[in-house]
């Protein structure tokens, strides 16, 4: 009987030392499982970034992205103003620094003045360099600042900066703008080009985790080069509004609605389509 008994208590304490061998095997898997399957983290957008629009052109230089319209009209005034300190300390004369001052009050008051909602009644941006840049009924709306032969679309998704788009004649070669910007962001991460040589690039790409810089040269009847800066933390939810525009049955780029009507007139290989659009989106304007 007490070898009886002490079998069964040998029997016993290796079915314990299984259990607890299983279960603890069973809990470690699933510890490093659960490690394993812990979502990755996005890369924390960098505040300056590395992409800067200001290190383009200083006017730009660490605008408010993802701020709400006041602030970013705060700070473009301050930015303006900074421009102007040093062309006020070369000028002795008074009466002619107050005319600088009222030129760049001038120009400020032109931005405000410029403030454009886009909210599918159509806007004289429906034929633009900037058509395909926007979305109608989503909650989308944009400032402009023009300068020289240059303009700089300041673009809003729900009350929010997220997109600077800069319409730029400053550089007459394409070529000669990707190497200027490359000077100031490193080479870019994309380029692509019109022909298998290599020789005439068409759109260049810069990317980190605050922006997304595409550049583009000029195109059609608009002979500006394109730069475009994305803040990528509001893609998302610009994408998103979009879609929830699009659901309702609004949203789209500006000119769909135009170009449908010229596609269904069957003058969509007409020589004077432009001509066409423009007249329609009169046309629209006036009902």
């Amino acid at each position: 009987m007490k070898q009886h008994g002490r079998f069964a208590l040998l029997i016993g304490i290796l079915a314990l030392g299984l259990a607890v061998g299983v279960g603890g095997t069973a809990w470690a898997k699933s510890k490093k499982k659960a490690v394993e399957e812990k979502p990755v983290e996005p890369p924390k957008p960098v505040w300056p970034s590395p992409l800067d629009p200001g290190l383009f052109d200083s006017v730009f230089k660490e605008l408010p992205f993802g701020k709400e319209r006041g602030t970013f009209l705060d700070a473009l005034k301050a930015l303006f103003e900074e421009q102007l300190k040093p062309v006020l300390r070369a000028t002795l004369d008074p009466r002619e620094r107050d005319i600088l001052k009222g030129k760049m009050d001038k120009t400020f008051e032109d931005v405000k003045n410029s403030y454009v909602e886009f909210a599918g009644k159509g806007s004289s941006y429906a034929v633009s360099v900037i058509s395909g840049e926007f979305a109608e009924s989503a909650g989308e709306a944009l400032y402009k600042y023009v300068w020289s032969n240059n303009a700089a679309y300041f673009f809003f998704s729900g009350n929010v900066l997220w997109k600077l788009f800069i319409c730029s004649q400053t550089e007459a070669d394409y070529p000669g703008l990707l190497v200027k910007l490359a000077t100031r962001y490193g080479d870019p991460l994309e380029i692509q080009y019109r022909d298998e040589e290599k020789t005439q690039p068409m759109r260049a790409v810069w990317r980190d985790t605050t922006f997304e810089l595409v550049v583009e040269p000029p195109e059609g009847i608009f002979v500006c080069s394109r730069l475009r800066w994305e803040f990528l933390p509001a893609r998302a939810a610009v994408e998103q509004m979009r879609k929830t525009a699009s659901d309702k049955g609004a949203g789209g780029t500006a000119t769909d609605d135009i170009l449908k009507d010229i596609q269904e007139d069957n003058t969509g290989n007409d020589p004077n389509v432009l001509d066409k659009i423009i007249e329609k989106k009169k046309q629209k304007d006036q009902k």
